[in-house]
């Protein structure tokens, strides 16, 4: 069996904050650095909220994003509050996140602190 391609246009991306805030000022950081260097505004959206974008951008973990939970409820993520860990973080690319043809990119961690180490290693696009 073939593993599905991974696409991921920025231009039709959302990103996908925690439910509780926690992660927001690293979706701003994004979202200002994508408008600067490309032109490109994405929406920031609350996790548990629609998605109206075909790929997403998504921080936290399972504890604190309905977009990750449903990720690791499909096996598709493993990042929770145990791992990666305090302060540890992972970006991961998913293939087939949200639709037939949606992706996802995972800037996640099992803190605050994490979310943030995982926001600096994106932020260099």
């Amino acid at each position: 069996m073939s593993r599905p391609p991974f696409v991921l246009d920025l231009a039709q991306a959302s990103i996908v904050t925690p439910i509780d805030g926690s992660a927001d000022s690293c979706a701003t950081q994004i979202a200002h650095a994508l408008q600067t260097q490309y032109d490109l505004a994405l929406p920031i959206v609350r996790g548990g909220q629609p998605i109206k974008t075909q790929h997403a951008i998504a921080l936290g973990c399972l504890a604190n994003n309905p977009f990750i939970e449903q990720l690791y409820l499909r096996w598709q993520t493993l990042v929770d509050r145990w791992y990666p860990g305090d302060g540890g973080y992972i970006l991961q690319a998913v293939a087939r996140a949200h639709s037939i043809t949606g992706s996802a990119l995972l800037l996640g961690g099992s803190d605050t602190r994490g979310v943030a180490a995982a926001t600096a290693a994106f932020l260099p696009i």
